[in-house]
């Protein structure tokens, strides 16, 4: 029996043959009897505006292609560092390495868009040599804002459902990435965040405390976010010529009148900021290499 996720992606397939003027016959193959854990779904012809779709099938779910986005052009002022902040030295080898193994080895990640500084992009290739990082596809120079630069990583990606990950965030974990592909799959929209712990206030320009909100309802918000890759090249194209500037790339698909789903992430998955951060940073990995 074919899996209710592979059932559904082939009769869209098949609807969307038939709209484009095809013979209506069946797109996609059928999953014979013996093939228990994997079948492969391909269409057997490809009609002009009709995207080629494949996918393998695996234990129920449509596995398809998906890239990653690292932007590391940021210069990161409050860390008061001598070098930028994917550089600095986290248990003997620098941040973005970190980072980038656990997208490289995670089995889903097609292909890896590293967005550099410009005057770093020659650095990060440097330091990429003999690290076995297969996935990192291009190293590419950013733009003035972070938003810039994930719009030029976009450019580079083919893949159908992008991830964008903060550089100096390494402690994401292939469990979270499950979780996150897994939402975004059902909703083109989807991000990590975790319950505010402490209690916010709206302090206004006097220093006077203007409102309290309801901390229940308030969520730190993590990378990666994921999204259809068309969806988030929307998202930007719209915000540049509207000239708006966001805090994140969630913030400019909501923008569109997109909903973005919010997905459970870990207090441990983070981005490293401030000096204490890396103090912080040091003791998650010693922690996390004592229990393997």
């Amino acid at each position: 029996m074919i899996p209710p996720a592979c059932s559904a992606a082939a009769t869209d397939g098949r609807r969307k043959l038939r709209k484009a003027g095809g013979s209506g016959r069946p797109a996609f193959g059928q999953m014979r009897p013996h093939q228990s854990k994997y079948a492969r779904i391909r269409p057997r012809r490809v009609v002009p505006g009709v995207r080629a779709f494949s996918a393998f099938c695996e234990r129920g779910q449509v596995i398809v292609t998906v890239g990653v986005i690292i932007p590391a052009a940021g210069r990161g002022k409050r860390m008061g560092a001598p070098v930028n902040k994917p550089f600095l030295p986290l248990g003997g080898q620098p941040v973005l390495l970190h980072t980038l193994r656990v997208f490289d080895t995670h089995p889903q990640v097609n292909e890896i868009v590293v967005v550099a500084a410009a005057r770093e992009t020659e650095r990060v290739r440097e330091l990429l040599r003999n690290q076995g990082l297969s996935k990192v596809t291009h190293v590419i120079p950013g733009g003035a804002e972070r938003q810039e630069s994930v719009f030029r990583g976009l450019e580079f990606l083919s893949t159908e459902w992008v991830l964008v990950h903060d550089a100096v965030r390494p402690f994401v974990t292939h469990e979270l990435i499950d979780a996150l592909l897994q939402a975004v799959r059902l909703h083109e929209a989807a991000i990590l965040a975790v319950p505010l712990k402490d209690t916010v206030k709206m302090v206004g320009d006097a220093g006077v405390v203007e409102k309290t909100p309801d901390r229940s309802r308030l969520w730190a918000v993590q990378t990666p976010q994921a999204f259809r890759r068309t969806l988030l090249e929307d998202a930007h194209r719209r915000a540049a010529e509207t000239g708006l500037l966001g805090t994140d790339d969630a913030m400019l698909v909501e923008e569109l009148g997109a909903k973005v789903r919010v997905v459970p992430g870990d207090y441990a998955n983070i981005k490293l900021t401030t000096p204490e951060d890396l103090v912080v940073a040091e003791a998650i990995l010693t922690m996390r290499r004592n229990s393997e």
